[in-house]
């Protein structure tokens, strides 16, 4: 409903977007078409028409309403975060979850080190390649394997390192977990840390 509808509910006026500011000041410059929640709809969709059920405001309709309707969205976006949470039931979110981080650092550094094998290997094979090409006389190919080597460097990728540890105050054990995924085994035991 969102990614269709650039129009103003209230005054139907053609809401424009920050990038759409011309010139360097457009954080000062905000006219009063400027929509209100900017990143929600696509400009570039050629399907837009006004929709009675959006309810983006223009910033003078926002600002007349005394802003009351953005913070209703606000809170239903929050809200519906809150509800997604208590489907998935991920022990990320539960208020009896006490966080190890001491656990997670040395699964960090752990990975860390795998990671840096990893890239010391990769870097070694192609240190060996080059001077392969120049035992066979063909120093193009060795400087451009060097220039290769060079500009190699080392990036801890935080990502792959997806499981997270605590201690669940309810069953009094240790437990790991994924965040942001439904968990099915803690459905029965799981209570919000925000209820």
């Amino acid at each position: 409903m969102y990614l269709k509808n650039p129009y103003c509910p209230e005054c139907g006026v053609f809401m424009i977007l920050p990038e759409d500011v011309p010139g360097s000041t457009q954080k000062q410059l905000q006219p009063d078409n400027m929509c209100t929640y900017e990143h929600i709809f696509d400009r570039n969709d050629p399907d837009r028409k006004a929709n009675k059920r959006n309810r983006i405001l223009c910033k003078k309709c926002n600002n007349s309403s005394g802003g009351e309707i953005a913070a209703a969205i606000e809170k239903r976006i929050k809200d519906a975060a809150m509800m997604l949470q208590c489907v998935d039931c991920n022990c990320n979110d539960c208020l009896f979850m006490k966080r190890d981080v001491d656990r997670l650092k040395q699964s960090l550094r752990l990975h860390n080190q795998w990671q840096l094998n990893y890239f010391n290997v990769i870097k070694n094979n192609l240190l060996k390649k080059a001077s392969d090409w120049i035992s066979r006389g063909f120093p193009d190919k060795t400087k451009v394997l060097m220039s290769q080597v060079d500009k190699m460097k080392f990036q801890f990728d935080r990502k792959v390192v997806a499981i997270h540890y605590g201690y669940c105050d309810k069953f009094k054990k240790p437990v790991s977990f994924i965040p942001n995924i439904c968990q099915l085994d803690t459905q029965e035991c799981f209570l919000h840390r925000r209820s």
